[in-house]
């Protein structure tokens, strides 16, 4: 239930103007209770995973007991797709500012534009320039 509602916010984020909007899940830092509990019931192991940002949908993981690994990474990427597509549906113009941002200024301004400017130039960037990106 409270996935959905998550996902009605996102829509109306889109219908009211919001530009970005990034769909993550938690992530259990090093001295929180949740990462030793994780810890000490062997669920997470230190030494062989590395605490990274969840920010790479094909590998999220979902530490909820609730909520499997595929179905947040489902909802995470349905919320971020669908929040696009309306955002372009409702206001057209940014699909061409998007495009602009991507390929004629080359300064991608949202997480969005981001993706695809690296998709496309991945190969020139420089290693700096692609931790500067919001991706």
């Amino acid at each position: 239930k409270e996935a959905f509602c998550k996902i009605a916010f996102i829509w109306k984020a889109a219908f009211i103007g919001v530009r970005d909007v990034v769909c993550l899940s938690f992530i259990p830092y090093p001295g929180t209770v949740l990462y030793d509990e994780l810890v000490a019931e062997g669920k997470f192991d230190p030494k062989t995973q590395p605490v990274r940002l969840n920010n790479d949908i094909s590998n999220m993981v979902s530490w909820s007991e609730y909520i499997p690994s595929w179905s947040m990474r489902f909802l995470c990427f349905f919320g971020m797709a669908s929040f696009y597509f309306l955002q372009f549906l409702f206001r057209p113009q940014r699909i061409s500012e998007t495009l602009n941002n991507i390929f004629i200024k080359k300064r991608p301004q949202t997480n969005l534009e981001s993706l695809i400017y690296c998709y496309f130039y991945r190969t020139t960037l420089k290693h700096s320039e692609l931790e500067t990106l919001a991706i």
